[in-house]
């Protein structure tokens, strides 16, 4: 992942490889976007896993509780490892139709940029712990790097898993 240093520059990370995640989900038919790949998820679970992650941004931004936009208590969340969490993400979506997880999707994502775009770089560089108060002494580094990971990073992954899957499935 290339190093982006002010929030113009992540924003257009954003923009860019949203659309580049978009453009691989757009064509599939329905067949395609639940059939299992080799990771073992479909690609809608792909869809859903980023958008509670985008949510999960969106609450550590307003300065609510991250386990609580994905539908998790605090005691869950720590109880859990992150397949887990991603687990119960996944299991909590699964009576969405492919309309309501795309919906979702391009919803919460709308929010996100509506969001970050309220923000400037000093907004962006206080610490994890300015947002979240109480998250501990390992949350001083700045929030940027959490909305990075959990936008343009996350779907970089994303992307990368969809075109393995799709060479391979």
């Amino acid at each position: 992942m290339d190093e982006v240093s002010t929030l113009a520059e992540g924003m257009e990370r954003i923009s860019e490889k949203w659309d580049e995640l978009q453009a691989l989900i757009a064509p599939l038919s329905d067949d395609e976007l639940v059939r299992a790949r080799d990771d073992g998820w479909s690609v809608r679970d792909h869809v859903v896993h980023v958008t509670a992650w985008e949510r999960s941004l969106l609450a550590l931004l307003r300065g609510e509780s991250r386990p609580a936009a994905i539908g998790l208590t605090e005691e869950e969340e720590d109880a859990l490892e992150i397949d887990g969490i991603n687990a119960h993400i996944l299991a909590q979506a699964a009576h969405l139709s492919r309309a309501e997880v795309r919906q979702r999707s391009l919803d919460t994502h709308a929010e996100v940029v509506a969001l970050l775009q309220s923000m400037t770089d000093e907004d962006v560089n206080l610490p994890y712990s300015h947002y979240q108060p109480g998250a501990g002494e390992n949350r001083s580094q700045p929030v940027f790097g959490w909305i990075g990971g959990n936008t343009f990073g996350h779907y970089e992954e994303h992307i990368g898993w969809l075109k393995q899957g799709a060479a391979t499935g």
